[in-house]
């Protein structure tokens, strides 16, 4: 019985191709620092959000880019690891990238509460902004869940 191939061994006709996501591994290394920066920039936009309705559209544009880089970022680690689960490099890669989603995650765990703590006439006026139109649904349903939503310190400690 023939020994079954090594991904390495695969022809590449027949395997995923991520090219189209990031070029090399220098790129998505790239990438994986620029979420990082974009999240640890997350920080600056704590306790601004209510300020204004320019405020509070400067801050959730921030907080979906930083979403979308680490989107990015982990999507290319787990197609790779998906492709081949034995391979550490891959591993390795995903790991990581799952670590960059948690620290998103905790940066984040600011915004409902923020939001929720704000007098809900006032963020609905906000909304009737167009730098707001793309997160009036977020921000509704934000405010539809006010009763269920804990407090910023205990978001921050379950994200």
């Amino acid at each position: 019985m023939q020994e079954p191939k090594q991904r390495k061994d695969m022809n590449p006709e027949f395997m995923w191709d991520f090219s189209h996501i990031f070029a090399t591994r220098e790129d998505w290394e790239k990438a994986y620092t620029e979420a990082e920066e974009a999240i640890a920039s997350l920080e600056s936009v704590v306790g601004t959000l209510c300020e204004s309705a320019e405020s509070l559209a400067a801050g959730l544009n921030a907080i979906y880019s930083a979403a979308q880089k680490t989107e990015k970022v982990y999507l290319y680690a787990s197609l790779h690891k998906n492709g081949d689960n034995g391979d550490p490099e891959y591993q390795q890669m995903e790991g990581r990238a799952i670590n960059l989603f948690v620290a998103f995650s905790t940066n984040i765990a600011f915004m409902e509460p923020e939001i929720l703590s704000a007098d809900e006439s006032l963020i609905l006026s906000y909304l009737e902004d167009d730098k707001l139109k793309s997160f009036r649904q977020l921000v509704h349903e934000i405010l539809r869940a006010r009763e269920h939503m804990l407090s910023a310190d205990q978001e921050r400690m379950l994200a």
